[in-house]
């Protein structure tokens, strides 16, 4: 969704049927079907907002105890984007740094380096090692590395040999 700085205005209706529809708030829509992938979209649309968006950061960080992955992931990313905004979401990212499951722990990694890249020390490791897991985010991984400077230079020999045997990455 691109609605941009423009859904500002929607940011109050947003969070409350993001508080609906995963039962954060007293206001429930039970009785109104709502696909699973909702929630998720939803916060796709509070990382198009722009800064605005930091009003959202508490409901974000309790999205990202979720145990519903694209809600989790999707709020680590938005809040990745709100920067230093969003500096209440560290302790939280920090804590899911050690989450048992790889994609959890780099989206928790570069979410807590956009926010405050003073924590690059614990951050890049798990960052670096996002191009070891294939799967559905392994562009995403490699796309930030660009991001991440001088300290993604040791990857550089492996990254030209994925690409070189892999047509998909190019």
């Amino acid at each position: 969704c691109r609605l941009g700085t423009n859904a500002a205005p929607a940011l109050p209706l947003i969070m409350r049927l993001l508080g609906s529809v995963t039962n954060t708030s007293a206001e429930n829509l039970a009785d109104v079907p709502i696909p699973p992938s909702f929630p998720a979209n939803l916060v796709n649309i509070l990382g198009t907002v722009g800064p605005s968006a930091r009003t959202a950061v508490p409901l974000l960080i309790a999205f990202t105890q979720s145990d519903r992955p694209p809600l989790c992931r999707n709020a680590m990313r938005v809040l990745g984007l709100l920067g230093p905004e969003a500096r209440d979401a560290e302790g939280g990212l920090l804590a899911l740094l050690n989450d048992p499951d790889p994609e959890t722990q780099w989206f928790a990694a570069k979410s807590l380096f956009e926010i405050d890249p003073s924590e690059a020390p614990r951050c890049v490791p798990i960052l670096l090692a996002g191009v070891d897991a294939p799967g559905e985010y392994l562009h995403v991984h490699i796309r930030f590395l660009g991001s991440l400077g001088e300290a993604a230079r040791p990857l550089v020999p492996k990254l030209m040999k994925m690409l070189k045997e892999n047509e998909s990455l190019r």
